[in-house]
């Protein structure tokens, strides 16, 4: 019967949709900030910065060097579709920090992951799991697409 089959579809759509805007959700960056000042921070500890994705915040912990298990770099997360920062629509307070962020000087050392419950109910996030920030690219395949030149 061609309703039941509508109905099907429908229901698959609508799955989609929702599966679709969770996933675009926990990549669009609404609030990023460090937990000390750069300048406050002293040689040898980690640079603490918070992610804020709808109602996801990740703890990352930053450290310099290029980071064991060829750890990718914060730049290449955020390049290549890990995260997205609009700087265009979106305000940077503190150009220097997230210049800095954005650097192969730093890699994520570590990474946890809270969740606002109330923030979630309220814009209809599924039990999405975001996935980790941290990647590591033993291939180098972040590498040779960093290496492909601009459209």
């Amino acid at each position: 019967n061609s309703n039941f089959v509508m109905l099907l579809h429908l229901g698959a759509m609508w799955w989609y949709h929702a599966f679709t805007r969770d996933h675009l959700l926990a990549r669009h960056v609404t609030r990023i900030w460090l937990e000390r000042p750069v300048a406050e921070v002293a040689a040898g500890e980690p640079v603490v910065a918070f992610l804020e994705t709808g109602p996801w915040t990740r703890r990352l912990e930053f450290r310099p060097g290029p980071g064991g298990d060829a750890a990718v770099p914060f730049e290449y997360v955020a390049r290549f579709g890990g995260v997205h920062i609009d700087e265009e629509r979106g305000q940077v307070l503190d150009r220097g920090a997230l210049e800095l962020l954005m650097s192969r000087q730093l890699h994520i050392a570590a990474e946890a992951i809270a969740v606002d419950e109330a923030a979630r109910r309220q814009a209809f996030v599924g039990d999405y799991e975001v996935p980790e920030l941290r990647q590591e690219d033993p291939g180098g395949a972040y590498q040779r697409l960093a290496e492909l030149p601009d459209f």
